[in-house]
């Protein structure tokens, strides 16, 4: 598929955010870490390949496989992977580029998939953390571009999770709604 790291090295058939996001996020901060500019390379060949594959204008797909075949699967884990990958890829070139297409990607995903204003209920177990890392990162990129509307977000989402929450502190996978008194996957809590 033209690059990229594959999802499993056991079964070559599938290339995804998932794995290509912090991969870049890596030899990033390895590049930061050491100035090694074979790290640097990588990142930017890594960042480079998801955009000329899994991106179309603001909209991330989840993974290519198959006959060259994209999977629209939206899900904030993608978007949050690829916002880190793009802030740290700003924090080693000082291309704004990178910037703006976090920014377009960020506001892509919360009119798509927080329309509301609040984060999906993506379900348990893995899952339960995707929103997880789609905070961490928006929180990133927000204090990289000041950006107030990202705090404001951030701060109505934790709001709602926080009054979610059951007396025990334990919030669910749905932000919106009360925690039930079942068991929740510690990705998740």
């Amino acid at each position: 598929y033209g690059g990229g790291l594959w999802w499993k090295t056991n079964v070559r058939n599938e290339k995804n955010i998932a794995t290509n996001a912090p991969a870049a996020m890596t030899a990033a901060r390895l590049y930061a870490i050491t100035g090694q500019q074979r790290f640097r390379d990588r990142a930017v060949a890594l960042f480079g390949w998801m955009d000329a594959h899994l991106r179309t204008g603001a909209k991330l797909d989840d993974h290519i496989g198959g006959a060259n075949v994209r999977n629209g699967w939206q899900a904030t884990y993608n978007y949050g992977t690829y916002l880190g990958a793009a802030t740290e890829m700003y924090g080693i070139t000082h291309d704004a580029g990178y910037l703006s297409k976090a920014e377009a990607a960020a506001d892509y995903a919360l009119a798509t998939l927080a329309p509301a204003g609040i984060l999906p209920d993506e379900g348990g177990r893995d899952s339960g953390a995707f929103k997880g890392i789609f905070v961490r990162a928006l929180e990133e990129l927000a204090g990289v571009d000041g950006r107030a509307d990202y705090a404001s977000f951030l701060a109505a989402n934790a709001a709602a999770a926080w009054s979610h929450r059951r007396t025990d502190g334990i919030v669910g996978t749905n932000w919106s709604a009360n925690t039930g008194s079942g068991v929740v996957d510690a990705t998740t809590a």
